[in-house]
């Protein structure tokens, strides 16, 4: 089975990337990234809104301002420069935000990055900034920069540093700020057809060069209530998201072992199914007419008494408890998958009477059997003909009362899970909403 990624915790990330390098470079967008996981290198919790807005900060959660941002003039321009490094006994991971895939400045960068120590992780992304802010012949422009820049990823890093182009992700129609400044909005309708056009042009030159190319437009393709308000960055959930994915692909590619809470869940999930199944055989089985709730709030009372023989799995609160099956019809008892092949027979007895609505079967109601279809014409006369001759006796009618008793409670999909990441629950949505 291909799982798309698992889910990382602080532990995981420290186990992975112990004594690594890892470089980022790229725009807001991968310096969000950065942000992300040089959070969860330290917590396990998400970011906050105003450290995905900020940007040129001196310090965010003890990493440190190396050049531009604040450090010099906060700008809006394809010369803005922020260079951002997190260090700790064991991690060094370091960011560079450009606005071009390849040019004088990006020979700087792999000038610093060709002394020791060497990057073992290279994560790059630019695309947006190279299409719409360098004149008319920007998309020829940046397909010779791309060419370029692969060529001298081939001249710089060694063999043993994997590189990983990620794929620009989808903007919003009516995408605002950032790099769309006035004078290029025009381009708005376009755009987004454009960086489809240049991922799969980039995918072609990356694969070429012999690098790794990780389709983070794909991934996120349905998740665009996860978008800011913008339409062009994203919120805390799909920033995570993205980590899980980056660091599913190194663990493939450095043959590291997952960590496995995805098929666990997934298992998990599966057991709590079988669960609720299980127990609607049991009251389905006791009785021939499943309409009766009360009769079935009953069977649970009275038929059920602890016992410390057998143990099943509440799937209310998790916790187990211990009972027997007393059957007081003829006073014996049977284990519990006895019990289970019995009412199992007693179930396929009774399917078709749960499909088909038999008014013979339902007890103290008159004007039934020879009732025409409900509500309609016909059924309102012959209700007010039995009602002069006396004859008629009201009885409600309910069309859609034959329901699975697994209806009757909560879901285990229904309630609340627990935030893996922070002490409190996520909204969702909740100050970043979709504009597509």
């Amino acid at each position: 089975m291909v799982i798309m990624s698992d889910i990382f915790l602080q532990e995981d990330i420290n186990h992975i990337l112990c004594n690594k390098f890892v470089v980022i470079i790229g725009d807001s967008i991968q310096r969000a990234i950065y942000k992300d996981l040089v959070l969860l290198l330290q917590r396990n919790r998400y970011l906050s809104d105003a450290q995905l807005r900020s940007k040129g900060e001196f310090s965010f959660v003890n990493d440190e301002l190396i050049e531009g941002g604040k450090k010099a003039k906060m700008c809006n321009g394809k010369g803005y420069r922020e260079v951002r490094q997190y260090q700790s006994d064991y991690n060094l991971v370091r960011f560079y935000f450009v606005t071009r895939c390849y040019n004088t400045y990006i020979e700087s960068v792999l000038a610093d990055l060709s002394c020791d120590p060497k990057p073992d992780l290279v994560i790059m992304n630019s695309c947006l900034w190279d299409i719409s802010r360098y004149g008319a012949s920007a998309v020829d422009q940046y397909k010779k920069n791309l060419e370029r820049l692969f060529t001298r990823f081939e001249e710089t890093f060694p063999k043993e540093c994997m590189v990983i182009w990620n794929t620009t992700l989808p903007i919003s129609k009516n995408a605002k700020g950032g790099f769309l400044v006035p004078e290029v909005e025009f381009m708005n309708s376009t755009l987004r057809l454009d960086i489809l056009e240049a991922n799969f042009y980039a995918r072609q030159i990356a694969v070429a060069h012999n690098l790794d190319v990780l389709d983070l437009h794909y991934f996120l393709r349905h998740q665009l209530h996860r978008r800011a308000d913008d339409g062009i960055h994203w919120d805390m959930t799909a920033h995570r998201r993205m980590t899980n994915l980056i660091m599913t692909h190194v663990c493939e590619a450095w043959r590291e072992q997952l960590p496995g809470r995805v098929d666990r869940n997934r298992n998990e999930t599966k057991q709590m199914s079988r669960n609720v199944e299980r127990e609607d055989r049991i009251d389905h089985g006791r009785y021939s007419d499943p309409r009766n709730d009360n009769s079935r709030n009953g069977h649970r009372e009275e038929n059920l008494r602890p016992n410390d023989n057998s143990v099943r799995e509440d799937r209310w609160n998790g916790n187990f408890t211990n009972f027997t099956i007393t059957r007081n019809n003829n006073a014996k008892n049977t284990t519990y998958q006895e019990y289970l092949d019995e009412t199992s027979n007693n179930h396929n007895n009774y399917t078709d009477a749960r499909v088909i609505y038999d008014p013979n079967a339902r007890s103290n109601m008159a004007a039934v059997q020879n009732r025409p279809v409900p509500c309609s014409p016909a059924s309102v006369l012959q209700a007010f003909k039995q009602m002069s001759s006396g004859e008629y006796q009201w009885q409600p009618y309910q069309q859609n009362a034959i329901q699975p008793l697994s209806r009757s409670y909560p879901h285990y999909r229904q309630t609340q899970r627990e935030n893996p990441y922070n002490s409190r629950s996520v909204k969702v949505g909740h100050s970043w909403s979709s504009q597509w």
